[in-house]
């Protein structure tokens, strides 16, 4: 095929892939854009790798992009307790900040708001860096990645379709729709979405497929991958986000100081310290520090599983491709033989692999091509019965 020919069948694939099944997309945005499947129908298989892992990282993020992860860490937050827990911990920090601190330093912070900014400090160090709480933060931060984790698990099945328009805008040009159908198919039963000959992808196939029973190997990576995930985000949480915390709480109590009249002048500016860092607002803070921390620890292992998931897709095609070597290369190579392929049931790409490879050897692509045009190819594929081909085995020929 000529290749201004071969660019207009390219063109043709992707119009009807565009304008069919994801005209009824109900997303806020649709699955995949015309740049998107044009970047998929690239000719070079790794320019291909890039563009399904694009698409893939961009529904995956589109479809997650409605998660509140401020009300998941507030119910949480609930859930641990932490409300009591910081309230008792913040109790202790000002006793044992007041219990070390000098009368001349407590009096000097009700007039001084550097001083009254370092006892604020303190005491936020104290209590979120207290071993209870950084403990029930990393459980609260396992806790939202557990929740979100369904979330992602369910956003990877719906991934899956653009991934797979993207593997159809590839093929179906190159080999016709036959082995699109066949590695289209393989392929969505990794992610539990059909995909083949009479079966569409299309926005919501996936959800209505998408049950406990239905786990192929793309999903089961996942699933791995979501395992780890929450132990990584609550550890990695406790690390990254412990400081802002106390510069967030601290530099809060600060501004709130300078405005409050302080009735003890025994203990400073501690007993205003303690009832702001109690306060709903100061809490509000911290869960939304919180919130913003975990999302982006989860955004990160988000584009991970893009990846993965985008490259066992790839997998799915370059095992196809090493299984059929010989056939998809003179496919791609001349048009009349993709024909042929095209019409090649699925139970019998394997007779046509060994035909090929009988035939190459000894008559090569010339011989091979002849015995296309009079028809004795088909008939070697189609209908020689197994003692024949026990012949052709035997002699190589």
């Amino acid at each position: 095929m000529t290749k201004p020919v071969h660019k207009l069948v390219s063109m043709l694939v992707i119009l009807s892939l565009v304008t069919a099944p994801l005209a009824s997309a109900t997303v806020a945005e649709p699955l995949m854009s015309r740049g998107e499947l044009v970047a998929c129908a690239a000719h070079d298989e790794a320019a291909f790798a890039a563009a399904i892992e694009a698409v893939t990282i961009r529904a995956l993020e589109n479809d997650l992009s409605g998660v509140d992860y401020k009300a998941i860490v507030s119910d949480q937050w609930r859930k641990e307790g932490l409300d009591t827990l910081i309230d008792a911990r913040v109790d202790i920090a000002v006793a044992e900040v007041r219990e070390k601190t000098g009368w001349g330093t407590l009096l000097q912070s009700i007039t001084s708001t550097e001083e009254a900014q370092k006892l604020a400090t303190e005491v936020a160090e104290r209590t979120y860096r207290s071993e209870v709480v950084k403990e029930a933060i990393e459980r609260l931060a396992v806790g939202v990645s557990a929740v979100v984790g369904s979330s992602i698990e369910q956003a990877s099945r719906v991934a899956a379709e653009p991934a797979l328009k993207c593997l159809q805008a590839y093929l179906g040009p190159r080999y016709g729709a036959t082995v699109s159908d066949i590695v289209g198919a393989e392929a969505g039963r990794d992610f539990a979405v059909k995909s083949g000959a009479g079966e569409e992808i299309g926005p919501g196939s996936v959800a209505a497929q998408s049950s406990e029973g239905l786990a192929g190997a793309a999903i089961l990576l996942v699933r791995r991958q979501l395992a780890g995930l929450a132990r990584t985000v609550g550890a990695r949480i406790v690390g990254s986000v412990l400081s802002r915390l106390v510069s967030v709480v601290a530099g809060g109590v600060g501004l709130v100081l300078i405005a409050k009249d302080v009735w003890d002048l025994r203990h400073g500016v501690l007993p205003i310290i303690a009832q702001e860092m109690k306060s709903e607002d100061t809490k509000r803070k911290v869960q939304e520090e919180l919130a913003n921390g975990i999302a982006e620890q989860i955004k990160l292992h988000v584009r991970e599983i893009g990846q993965q998931s985008a490259a066992r897709v790839v997998s799915v095609w370059r095992q196809f491709q090493a299984a059929h070597v010989k056939a998809l290369e003179i496919a791609e190579r001349h048009e009349g033989f993709r024909k042929f392929l095209n019409s090649v049931g699925a139970d019998k790409l394997g007779r046509l692999d060994e035909v090929v490879s009988i035939v190459l050897p000894a008559e090569g692509e010339a011989g091979l091509l002849k015995r296309l045009e009079d028809g004795s190819l088909n008939a070697a594929v189609a209908s020689l019965s197994e003692p024949g081909m026990d012949i052709a085995r035997a002699t190589r020929s």
